[in-house]
């Protein structure tokens, strides 16, 4: 018994006398966000629209009831999202769109529909090229709204040595 008392007092003693140095690298490293930062609020949304689309709606009165076939943007108070107003005849309606932040301000388009009383309602990318998002169409006397392309967007950081 003793003799593994002593070889165990040995070895905690051996164990605690050990010393081990370490490095300690310290890398100066610099990370760098690629994209601007833009705002998540507006101070003052714009009154106006930002894009719209009309197309008349014949009534048979000579136009006497001024319909249309209509899509109108909105600012909101966040950047990012936008307000759709739209008509078809006597129907108005309302939605929300919200753009993807690829580091710049938002620019909503529309733009004419492959048919008639529809419009493609999207934005411009960095390069100024009309992205579709939504697309909107009157039939039978009904409004309907749908996403034709979704996006997304990711955030790189890269280290620079």
């Amino acid at each position: 018994m003793r003799y593994f008392f002593h070889a165990a007092c040995i070895f905690l003693l051996a164990a605690c006398n050990q010393t081990q140095q370490q490095e300690v690298v310290v890398s100066a490293t610099k990370t760098f966000i690629t994209n601007d930062t833009i705002a998540e609020i507006r101070n003052k949304p714009a009154e106006k629209p930002v894009a719209e689309y009309r197309e008349w709606v014949s009534d048979d009165v000579n136009n006497a009831n001024n319909w249309e076939f209509s899509a109108r943007v909105y600012e909101t108070k966040k950047t990012f999202v936008y307000r759709i107003v739209m008509r078809y005849k006597e129907l108005r309606e309302t939605a929300d769109m919200e753009l993807p932040n690829f580091g710049t301000q938002p620019k909503p388009a529309i733009q004419k529909g492959d048919k008639k009383y529809t419009c493609i309602i999207g934005f411009l990318d960095k390069k100024g090229q009309f992205k579709p998002y939504k697309k909107l169409s009157a039939t039978n006397d009904h409004l309907k709204l749908n996403t034709v392309a979704h996006y997304s967007v990711g955030v790189y950081r890269t280290q620079i040595k």
